[in-house]
């Protein structure tokens, strides 16, 4: 039998820059001549370093967001870093000279959000867009997913207490790429859009406010359209419907008439492959303006708006290869939106910088995991900073990236979701104040819940 023996380590103050001081810091347990016995267990080591000092090891392992605990062996100067130890502490080996130390729960400076393991919902084939938002009026948030092999988009009303009702089915024209829920005829009732990859339309459905929809009708949109976004870009208090197309080098917009009817007077040139759009105003002129990612040229393209319906030629920013979707937000607090993207071809998110005159600062990046494809940006760990959530389609987890404070982040923490996770979404769907992680799991044909705990 050991004694486990708490000790207080002292705090670790960091100053980024010229900015105040960053206070990172945590207190550790101590137990002497032991150490993990890992031989059979997922708890190895994620780092190993060498560290001529204690102290040294402690410092690497405050510098690592996701470390739990430590081993120091002064013999040969080993510093391990441990990530899992659930546990472990019953399955500890006796070593001479060798110190273990473990983060107390709660204790670190940033903290580090937990989540519980995924639950998962059925849905149809190949649900690989997942969109939450209250479908039925009820004030809870309902989850819907597009599919990418079925002609129906699935809906799963929220019970209230974090669980989910039986599946919907609402039948459209083809699989779908992508959908939104936004109210297209001002009668105060959401109604769904989908870009129907298969047939080359833009599909959509009126909603009766009860959480049913009317049937289908129909946009001629092109061959296998994928981007959407909805907002009224003219000012005319009607909104509009945004698509790109496939191998295609343009936006199309499909101007809101009235009466249930579009037409499709607008496009601005773009790169091929246009895979994710957003309209938003980044510039805080109050007009919109007109944001997109383009896989093919690995860039980003802004359009700002003159708030007529016409839009400024485009600024181009490179990102990382094969940029498939890309959040936005003030991630430095300077109250300027900043683009945060998510880079399949090269496992990274890239971040421009707002430098609040138009213009954006050149990327930086920071690595997640295999072929993400899907980011958001949400404070998980509820320290008034925002985090960067990934989707990573190749690795079948989820990263989350936390912020220092001042718009740099930590190394990824990561958690296992199911096969190709390539949509997430991140809010509280059961109301207990914290932020959770659902995730669209393309293969293995469900959504999933990371309830933050």
């Amino acid at each position: 039998m050991f004694v486990l023996k708490v000790w207080l380590l002292f705090l670790f103050t960091c100053t980024q820059q010229s900015s105040a001081q960053k206070m990172r810091s945590f207190r550790m347990s101590v137990i002497n001549d032991r150490q993990f016995q890992c031989s059979n267990t997922t708890c190895v080591p994620f780092l190993n370093v060498t560290s001529l000092k204690t102290r040294d090891c402690q410092w690497k392992c405050l510098s690592e967001i996701q470390c739990e605990a430590i081993t120091f062996q002064a013999s040969n100067a080993n510093c391990q870093l441990f990530s899992n130890i659930s546990n472990q502490l019953n399955n500890m080996l006796m070593n001479f000279n060798t110190v273990t130390m473990i983060v107390i729960d709660g204790a670190r400076i940033p903290s580090v959000p937990k989540f519980r393991t995924q639950i998962t919902y059925p849905m149809n084939n190949n649900a690989a867009y997942v969109l939450v938002q209250d479908v039925n009026y009820d004030n809870k948030l309902d989850i819907l997913t597009a599919s990418e092999s079925v002609s129906r988009v699935s809906i799963r009303y929220n019970q209230g207490n974090g669980t989910y009702g039986p599946l919907l089915n609402i039948t459209v024209s083809s699989k779908q790429y992508m959908l939104v829920l936004e109210d297209l005829n001002n009668d105060n009732i959401s109604d769904i859009i989908v870009t129907n990859n298969g047939v080359a339309t833009i599909g959509i459905l009126y909603g009766k406010g009860n959480g049913t929809f009317n049937s289908e009708i129909t946009l001629a949109a092109g061959a296998s359209p994928i981007a959407l976004a909805v907002a009224d870009i003219n000012d005319d208090h009607k909104p509009d419907i945004l698509y790109t197309n496939w191998n295609r080098n343009a936006i199309i917009v499909y101007i809101n008439k009235g009466n249930a009817t579009f037409s499709p007077d607008l496009n601005f040139t773009t790169d091929v492959n246009v895979y994710a759009m957003q309209v938003i105003d980044i510039n805080n002129d109050a007009k919109l303006d007109i944001i997109c990612v383009s896989e093919q040229s690995n860039s980003v393209s802004i359009f700002f708006g003159r708030g007529n319906g016409t839009f400024l030629s485009r600024l181009i920013y490179s990102v990382g290869n094969g940029p498939h979707s890309f959040a936005i937000g003030d991630i430095n607090g300077d109250s300027n939106l900043d683009i945060v993207v998510a880079n399949s071809g090269t496992n990274t998110t890239s971040i421009l910088m707002n430098g609040g005159d138009g213009s954006f600062l050149t990327q930086t990046t920071y690595t997640v995991g295999t072929a993400p494809l899907s980011v958001q940006i949400c404070d998980v760990n509820d320290d008034k900073h925002p985090d960067i959530i990934v989707a990573n389609k190749g690795s079948n987890g989820i990263s989350i990236l936390l912020n220092k404070d001042d718009g740099t982040f930590f190394s990824q923490i990561t958690y296992t979701a199911g096969a190709a996770p390539s949509s997430i979404a991140v809010t509280d769907v059961n109301y207990d104040n914290k932020s959770d992680i659902i995730v669209g799991n393309s293969n293995s044909n469900n959504f999933g819940i990371f309830f933050h705990i």
